[in-house]
């Protein structure tokens, strides 16, 4: 038999390695996890993106439209002026 201080040794290794393994294994469970944590931010930003897009798109046509209002609002006020000016020549 051998003397307790080997033996006490081997078992130690024993643990220790066990404790090595589980740490691994721990480690590359984490790795996984954050990889398809990774993935799916990655898909998220990806769908933010497209919103932003579509909202920009939609902005400038709301300032187009603006625009376009303005410019209907300042012909519907000169056409009033001329109607007016024209029914006062017929008076």
């Amino acid at each position: 038999m051998q003397d307790s201080g080997t033996l006490k040794k081997k078992f130690d290794d024993i643990f220790e390695s066990t404790r090595y393994t589980k740490a691994l294994d721990a480690i590359s469970k984490s790795k996984k996890d954050m990889l398809l944590q990774s993935k799916e931010v990655k898909a998220e930003v990806m769908e933010f993106n497209a919103h932003l897009m579509s909202a920009k798109l939609f902005e400038n046509d709301l300032q187009a439209n603006e625009e376009n209002q303005d410019d209907c609002k300042e012909e519907l006020d000169r056409l009033k002026v001329e109607i007016d000016d024209n029914e006062a020549r017929v008076s």
